[in-house]
């Protein structure tokens, strides 16, 4: 249920000092302890925005926002409540929440199914030479999304899954695209040539030109992941919000404890000495969720984000942003298969497009 809360503006609020923590504290941080045991616990209320300065909190200001807490006698009824009672009580939120995230799974049906029509409009307008080339990205575009989002997301109802096949399903169109147009600059400009010898190697050159570019353009796009990040963003705060027994596995997600095999090969062949420390975020959120319990106030750092803890409340946008901030090494699985897909497009595209200017 949502509390509007309402504070005076413009006065000082000096900030309750956060205690030295003990080895016992410091060990359940690092082992994700708060993150098992409490994360299904956080509530949300609307709150005024903190301002911090000089380590204080200097005012709260308008319009009120979302912020996530823990209600105050929480330890307290966990302690008093049976392990059966509170299994009861998590069930029936989560059957609250149920229809919003099957809404989600409907849609994400009816987008990939899209992609056939899609299809069908490619060939009826470019022809079926051009829908061979880019049978590759077609393939990827519908069977990723489908088998990661559908089959062992929504049917094994794994809400980490169902995050991987947004991901894939935003991100490979995306990189199809930046792929499709410049290939078809190419056969644009490849119309202009004669069926000779000549015109065939000029025709060979820019389809390797415009191959080149296209693998840039998905490079350069994956660096930065523009778009993408917002969309899955509210995605993933929407499966935060409705299912809270599943936050460990939403958060052990976006915060891994490994890279994964393709993301140790890339960083094993140009991270150039790059180190990975799986436990940074893990540690930074287990440290904030000991904190909320504690109703303290402070400076804490998600990521690359900074966030005021206000009396054990923090403002829930800038808390999902701080969890969910990818880098390109997470995506490296999507980027080489679609790498993959690009480069059987340009040989097809040749075979297809090229070879006939020598005959």
């Amino acid at each position: 249920m949502l509390i509007s809360i309402r504070w005076k503006i413009g006065m000082n609020y000096p900030m309750t000092e956060i205690p030295d923590r003990d080895n016992e504290e410091e060990t359940k941080i690092f082992h994700n302890y708060y993150v098992e045991k409490y994360a299904r616990y956080l509530k949300k209320t609307l709150m005024m925005r903190a301002t911090y300065a000089n380590g204080s909190i200097t005012e709260y200001r308008v319009p009120a926002v979302d912020h996530y807490y823990f209600e105050d006698d929480l330890q307290e009824r966990l302690e008093s409540e049976s392990l059966e009672m509170r299994e009861i009580l998590e069930k029936l939120d989560e059957l609250q929440a149920g229809t919003r995230v099957s809404r989600l799974d409907s849609l994400l049906l009816s987008l990939i199914t899209m992609f056939s029509v899609v299809s069908g409009l490619i060939v009826s307008i470019f022809g079926q030479k051009i829908l061979t080339t880019f049978l590759p990205f077609f393939v990827s575009i519908f069977i990723l999304p489908f088998y990661y989002g559908y089959m062992k997301g929504a049917v094994w109802d794994d809400y980490w899954q169902r995050l991987k096949g947004w991901e894939a399903l935003f991100l490979l169109p995306i990189l199809f695209v930046m792929a499709f147009a410049p290939m078809a600059v190419a056969f644009y400009m490849m119309s202009a040539f004669p069926r000779t010898t000549t015109g065939f190697y000029y025709s060979a050159g820019i389809t390797l030109a415009m191959g080149l570019l296209a693998a840039v353009l998905m490079t350069i796009y994956s660096m930065k992941l523009l778009l993408l990040k917002p969309m899955m963003r509210r995605i993933f705060k929407c499966y935060f919000d409705h299912a809270p027994t599943k936050r460990e596995k939403l958060i052990g997600g976006v915060v891994p404890s490994s890279l994964g095999t393709f993301g140790k090969v890339f960083i094993g062949a140009f991270g150039k000495g790059r180190k990975f420390v799986p436990d940074a975020r893990r540690k930074e959120v287990n440290t904030m969720l000991s904190a909320m319990l504690r109703k303290e106030s402070g400076l804490f750092t998600l990521g690359s984000e900074s966030l005021i803890m206000a009396h054990g409340r923090i403002e829930s946008d800038k808390f999902i942003k701080g969890l969910y901030a990818k880098e390109f090494f997470w995506f490296i699985d999507l980027y080489f298969i679609n790498t993959l897909a690009a480069l059987f497009a340009v040989f097809i595209f040749g075979y297809n497009f090229v070879l006939p200017l020598l005959s």
